[in-house]
Formats: structure tokens, C-alpha cells, sequence
């Protein structure tokens, strides 16, 4: 197996005009109010979205755009049940993702 074959593609549009959050998994729409962790993604980083400014140049404020639904696409080309961590794969793309769309600043203070 080649590693450059493994990836996990995710691929999210928000939106004030979708009327509910959806999820499409490997070509498959999941129900997203039936998937605890990916609901628990949507509200953390819902809780941390920062202003944005959308292509023609109009600011979306942070309060606003916490409100916008989301069309997710993913696809994993990890082997499921292989020990390859497919599944942490996916969520770490997911929220990496979400957290471009929602404009999320990082916080960390570390070193």
C-alpha cells in the first residue's frame, strides 16, 4: 500500500439559505442528527467562529456566520478496520476544514 494513496478529502459550503446541516460520506448521506461526534464538531466550532469576509468583500460577522448550515462531502481512502486510524483521518480533516469555514483563530498559547 501506498501512503500517497491514503486520504481523507473533506470539502464543506456554508450557507444562510441550507436549512439543515448535511453530511455526505464516501458518496453516502449519513444523518447528521444521529452522529453525536459530528454534532459535538459542528457546536465547538460554531462556538468559536471568528468574522469572515465572504468573496465579494461583505464582512459576515462571527454571530451570523455561527448560523449558517453546512453541506459536508468527505472521503476517506483509508482502509476501514486496518489500524491506519481512518476515522481519526476523517475528523481531523473535518474540523480543519470547519474551522477554515467558520474562521476559527487559533488560541493555543503554548510552547
Amino acid at each position: 500500500m501506498n501512503q500517497d494513496d491514503l486520504k481523507a478529502i473533506t470539502t464543506i459550503v456554508a450557507s444562510p439559505s441550507f436549512p439543515a446541516d448535511r453530511l455526505w460520506l464516501n458518496g453516502v448521506e449519513e444523518d447528521v442528527s444521529r452522529n453525536a461526534r459530528v454534532l459535538i464538531v459542528l457546536r465547538e466550532i460554531r462556538a468559536r467562529a471568528g468574522d469572515r469576509v465572504d468573496a465579494s468583500g461583505a464582512l459576515i460577522p462571527a454571530a451570523t456566520l455561527a448560523g449558517y448550515k453546512v453541506h459536508i462531502v468527505s472521503r476517506n481512502t483509508f482502509p476501514t478496520a486496518a489500524g491506519l486510524a481512518s476515522s481519526a483521518a476523517g475528523y481531523a480533516c473535518l474540523v480543519h476544514t470547519l474551522a477554515d469555514v467558520y474562521a476559527v483563530k487559533e488560541t493555543y498559547e503554548g510552547a
